[in-house]
């Protein structure tokens, strides 16, 4: 018996495993950068000096461990390889959940695993680089750090505690929703089994990893120019009536248009892109439609706590989300959402797993399975269109470029008469052209030519008023050609 739950257990990694891979075949795991990455992965490197994008441009004062790890890491490896170790390290962080849950005595159906790692929305936190090196990095050290605490319950092991504290205090680095979703995290998980440990200094270890960040973020925050981000923080927000009517009135939308409209328009982009890529395509679709099967067959079986777990599960949605009553703005986002699906994955799978039919759940769990990965097509598809066409346009843009706007002596203006983009659904900065801002057109610029002098480039729109002084003046017609004034 045990045997076969061992196996049932491993076909459903694998069969998890090959479905986020297949997300990503259509274009042979080629990653096509948007707004930021020019920056970050390409740009940053340029400098040749990493203490000036460190500590003069002052990246490392937010998200000092992914910022660190941009030029460094991430921009050191084709992006194709990026794209691979990103899904991989988010593949891996949904094996820590589902092996944290059983040595807690809780097992998860594959219901978790599809959502978690195949929800269409999640594409802004795990294929962008900019937002998902970030998410999932944490993400990743987040599981590591519930695992080796379930192992410490367990145990009461003195090597446990050391694994659990170093992996939750250094996703603390990767991002502010980190530092709550790690933190609560752990300090939910130890109060619910606080007579099984021995220990009870260790209550102070998510306390003690948020109070240290919180210091490590003031102390950075007057470091180069980006440091102001970090003095944007402010804990009296909290506390803004009005905050509250934001947040929610933002995640409303969110799902009406994140969890919805897009899974709904990413899997008609995806069966369509399918369906048109000939033999390959096809071959891509059948092996989706297998997969997704398979999952719902003789599934691993869903066992313990359901109630704890979704009250678990509904604390952990909303926590990580703590972090943007903080600024003065509310902006939420999709990638905001990046941890919040672990929660939304783990709800629902309990939810579903009451279901007395086993024919509902498992018909139910292959046509999600199928759904999203089909949808994470689409997705992939649309960030390629809107890449292709940005680094089409800046290409033209630099080779019409003179020579005093390539030294850095004087700017250039570019007047649009329509924004390039996609026209799938647009919201916030999901898919976005880097002509809507100076800095990632400027940074798509520096990118594609090479050449880091480049000073500054500005997207107008065709009526807007400038100063046209010391500026090269370049047209864009809505055809997307591009023509240059000396």
């Amino acid at each position: 018996m045990r045997l076969i739950k061992l196996k049932q257990e491993n076909r459903m990694y694998l069969l998890l495993f090959l479905l986020c891979i297949f997300k990503f075949m259509l274009f042979g795991f080629s990653y096509f950068p948007i707004l930021d990455d020019f920056i970050q992965y390409d740009g940053y490197r340029m400098y040749g000096d990493l203490k000036y994008v460190y500590f003069g441009i002052g990246t490392i004062a937010t998200r000092p461990l992914a910022s660190v790890l941009d030029p460094l890491f991430w921009g050191a490896m084709p992006k194709w390889m990026a794209l691979f170790t990103i899904t991989l390290f988010h593949y891996l962080s949904c094996v820590l959940f589902y092996k944290t849950a059983k040595e807690l005595d809780i097992s998860l159906g594959p219901i978790f695993g599809v959502i978690y790692l195949l929800m269409p929305v999640m594409a802004e936190s795990t294929y962008w680089l900019s937002a998902s090196t970030r998410v999932v990095a944490g993400l990743l050290l987040s599981s590591g750090s519930f695992y080796f605490l379930a192992r410490f319950i367990k145990n009461n092991k003195n090597g446990e505690i050391f694994g659990f504290w170093i992996l939750s205090f250094l996703s603390c680095g990767f991002y502010e929703t980190a530092i709550a979703f790690s933190s609560a995290g752990l300090f939910i998980l130890m109060l619910y089994f606080r007579k099984r440990i021995r220990k009870k200094w260790v209550f102070v270890i998510p306390f003690a990893n948020c109070a240290a960040f919180s210091g490590i973020y003031a102390s950075l925050s007057r470091i180069g120019a980006m440091g102001s981000r970090a003095q944007g923080f402010d804990i009296a927000e909290i506390f803004k009536t009005e905050k509250f009517a934001q947040f929610f009135t933002q995640t409303a939308e969110i799902f009406s248009k994140g969890f919805f409209e897009l899974t709904k328009a990413s899997f008609s982009k995806g069966l369509t892109s399918l369906l048109n890529g000939r033999a390959y395509g096809a071959l891509i679709f059948l092996c989706i439609i297998i997969f997704s099967c398979a999952c719902a067959f003789k599934p691993q079986k869903s066992e313990g706590k359901k109630l704890s777990v979704m009250i678990f599960a509904i604390i952990m949605f909303f926590v990580p989300l703590f972090a943007y009553f903080l600024p003065g703005e509310m902006w939420l986002t999709l990638r905001s959402f990046g941890f919040s699906v672990f929660a939304l994955a783990l709800f629902s799978e309990r939810l579903i797993s009451c279901a007395k039919s086993k024919i509902v759940a498992g018909v139910l769990c292959a046509f999600l399975s199928f759904t999203f990965t089909v949808g994470s097509v689409g997705e992939y598809c649309t960030y390629k269109e809107v890449s292709e066409q940005d680094v089409k346009i800046c290409k033209e843009i630099v080779s019409v470029l003179d020579e005093n706007v390539l030294s850095g002596e004087k700017e250039a203006v570019v007047i649009l008469k329509k924004i390039p983009g996609s026209e799938h659904l647009f919201y916030k900065d999901f898919v976005k052209s880097v002509f809507y801002e100076d800095w990632s057109l400027t940074g798509a610029a520096r990118s594609v030519s090479g050449n880091i002098k480049i000073k500054k480039i500005t997207p107008v729109s065709e009526k807007s008023d400038f100063n046209k002084e010391n500026k090269q003046i370049i047209y864009i017609d809505e055809n997307f050609d591009v023509r240059g004034e000396k």
